[in-house]
């Protein structure tokens, strides 16, 4: 049922293991910037005491719902524990170091209207960064961006996988159910039909759902404006992940749970690379479905996008801890050969130019709207201590006619 403008609903799932200033911001930025019938679940993975904390943190709030889990649980668990028990119309996953808009309620609501009207069942909305003053900001070189431009778009998801195999957009380009996109609850419950009751099959659900998402699709909307502030703190899973070699303590549990990759395990550790993500939440869905032509088509495709990716990190001279020279099987860890060698490495040579016409295309398009003062904001690393401090400056800045 369509319901009239502005009466869908949604639901915000933010998992945590115990209490920290980041999650009280997440907290914080949802009951400033949250409509009345929008909920927040706010799910303790933690014993008692930490449960009590964010009593006292959530207060009399009726849009938000405290709960506990039964049992220690790995981050792909605890998404499909929190998301079970949301009932509204549409769904998202805040982690805990990121935050609402400080325009969350009207960007929106534009955006599940427009959608709506167009039958589009998945939002992409625009990224902003924060990223905390723990360390984070000084190690990654900035502390927030904030732009918006351009108008909404709808997206073949199709073709949107493909250009991901191939190294031509982000695994984060595709429509998660997490921070930075919306997702109607009808379309996780297909997902989770489809998987026998479970939602996230590998142990990044971020990452497989956008997978399982699009391949749900025809289409999703891209929204021009950030409804969410993507945040990075020295708690992110993913940055553990991208400086560590080794397989992490949550994935291990996520394996104890029955959750694995469609590629080697230490290949996606060590890859770093989207197009290996996408291949293994595809090889997970449809390990069973897909005929070996078509499985060995995408094991080439995906093995010549990462060495393209491998040849331009070392064109520009950028640091990178690889110990392959990446015309790899990503199911098997084993070096291509024959055939399938040759065809990834013609592959990879066509798409060594494709993917730095794609990168810096994007840089071109930053840069102009820079010059065009169309809303980006990068602040200092240590000017802004965090993502609510970040939305009264727009705020202000918006109330000022200068974004």
């Amino acid at each position: 049922m369509i319901l009239p403008p502005g009466q869908e609903s949604i639901g915000i799932a933010l998992p945590v293991r115990e209490w920290s200033h980041y999650a009280e911001e997440a907290i914080n930025s949802f009951i400033s910037y949250s409509r009345s019938i929008d909920k927040l679940l706010v799910s303790v993975d933690g014993s008692e005491t930490q449960r009590k904390l964010f009593s006292e943190l959530v207060g009399q709030d009726d849009r938000i719902f405290l709960v506990q889990t039964s049992e220690p649980l790995s981050m792909a668990g605890h998404y499909e524990w929190c998301i079970n028990q949301l009932e509204t119309d549409w769904i998202t996953v805040l982690g805990q170091d990121d935050a609402l808009q400080f325009n969350f309620s009207q960007v929106a609501l534009a955006a599940i209207n427009f959608a709506t009207a167009r039958g589009m069942d998945a939002i992409s909305f625009r990224r902003a960064y924060f990223n905390w003053n723990d360390g984070t900001s000084e190690f990654l070189g900035y502390g927030v961006k904030y732009a918006t431009g351009g108008r909404p778009r709808r997206i073949c998801s199709k073709y949107q996988l493909i250009r991901g195999l191939l190294g031509l957009v982000e695994h984060y380009d595709l429509p998660q159910i997490y921070t930075n996109n919306l997702v109607r609850r009808g379309t996780i419950e297909q997902i989770r039909s489809a998987q026998h009751g479970r939602v996230f099959l590998e142990p990044i659900p971020d990452t497989y759902s956008g997978v399982a998402v699009a391949s749900g699709l025809g289409s999703y909307l891209r929204w021009p404006v950030p409804a969410f502030w993507t945040g990075t703190s020295n708690r992110s899973a993913g940055l553990l992940i991208a400086s560590t070699n080794s397989v992490p303590p949550h994935i291990v549990l996520a394996n104890s749970e029955g959750r694995y990759f469609g590629v080697s395990q230490e290949f996606w550790v060590q890859s770093q690379n989207s197009s290996i993500y996408i291949l293994s939440a595809l090889q997970t869905m449809k390990s069973t479905q897909e005929p070996d032509q078509k499985k060995s088509l995408l094991i080439i495709s995906t093995a010549a996008s990462v060495f393209a990716t491998e040849w331009l990190r070392r064109f520009r001279r950028t640091p990178k801890n690889s110990q392959k020279q990446w015309l790899f099987d990503a199911c098997t860890d084993t070096p291509l050969i024959g055939f399938s060698l040759i065809t990834a490495t013609l592959l990879g040579l066509v798409l060594i130019p494709l993917q730095a016409v794609a990168q810096t295309l994007r840089a071109i398009q930053l840069k102009l709207r820079i010059l065009q003062k169309s809303g980006l904001r990068v602040m200092g690393t240590d000017l802004i201590l965090s993502p609510n401090e970040a939305n009264k400056i727009l705020l202000q800045n918006t109330e000022r006619g200068r974004v």
